[in-house]
């Protein structure tokens, strides 16, 4: 289960599922050289040792400009598993 919202540095919002930080990050919180999308966008990333320290992997960012696009993730997730672990 998800741990409550937590806040970075740089004052974005993340949620902790086992090994994965996902975070979402508001498009004014970019640097305008590293917007690429353009949008808000959520990054997955794995903690590289939980272990040991708190250091993360680069992660994949999902852009996300409604609450469609977010949906969209959730239930391509869902219909993954379902799919494979039935």
């Amino acid at each position: 289960m998800a741990n409550n919202l937590s806040t970075d540095r740089s004052n974005n919002q993340f949620i902790e599922v086992g090994n994965l930080r996902i975070t979402f990050i508001p498009s004014s919180n970019r640097d305008p050289t590293k917007d690429w999308a353009g949008s808000h966008v959520i990054r997955f990333q794995a903690y590289k040792d939980p272990s040991k320290s708190k250091k993360l992997y680069r992660g994949a960012e999902y852009p996300v400009n409604t609450h469609s696009d977010v949906y969209a993730l959730i239930t391509g997730i869902i219909s993954l598993i379902e799919q494979n672990m039935t």
